[in-house]
């Protein structure tokens, strides 16, 4: 009777765990130190910061993805789950380099002069995508790109227009939603 009480528990501590690992998390813990104009913490106390993700270092860039957080700071240091307030858009697959923005008191707070590069922990959510295929939302007519995986076609009678067959050799396209023309 042990040996199969045994045997059912691994068994089912090993299912559980197939079920729980095979998400994957849609936030990303952040901590920072804020500090003032002289480089002394900020005093203790909540604060509303907004984040922010851009395809580039700086304000001329598009941004991406934007949410606002009240947080706790203690000596200057605080700590977020960035993507808790606003999802991450499914069109925010993470296949190019992006950057964090971060706003307080309308005034962004930077590094070397611009926002932070993202590590590779970021990254990850590219494996939400499907098989870590490239996805683009299109409103208008649209020219695939050699890194097009999949096009969502957001309105009526968009005309997609191929790349050229030797450039494409081996892809597959994926056209989803809408009256298009190809």
């Amino acid at each position: 009777m042990k040996k199969l009480l045994f045997t059912f528990v691994f068994i089912l501590n090993i299912f559980t765990q197939m079920v729980w690992s095979d998400t994957i998390p849609s936030i990303v813990n952040f901590q920072g130190f804020i500090t003032d104009n002289t480089n002394v913490a900020v005093p203790n106390g909540s604060y509303t910061l907004t984040f922010s993700l851009w395809d580039g270092p700086n304000q001329s860039a598009s941004k991406l993805w934007q949410e606002t957080q009240c947080i706790d700071v203690q000596r200057g240091i605080y700590s977020v789950n960035l993507g808790a307030v606003e999802s991450f858009p499914y069109t925010l697959n993470f296949s190019t380099p992006c950057y964090l923005g971060l706003e307080m008191n309308g005034e962004f707070l930077t590094y070397d002069n611009g926002f932070v590069p993202l590590s590779s922990t970021w990254y990850a959510f590219r494996s939400k995508t499907s098989a870590g295929r490239y996805v683009v939302s299109v409103n208008s007519n649209y020219s695939l790109a050699t890194h097009d995986d999949v096009v969502i076609a957001n309105a009526d009678d968009i005309s997609i227009v191929l790349p050229e067959a030797s450039s494409a050799r081996g892809r597959i396209y994926s056209i989803k939603k809408g009256r298009m023309s190809i």
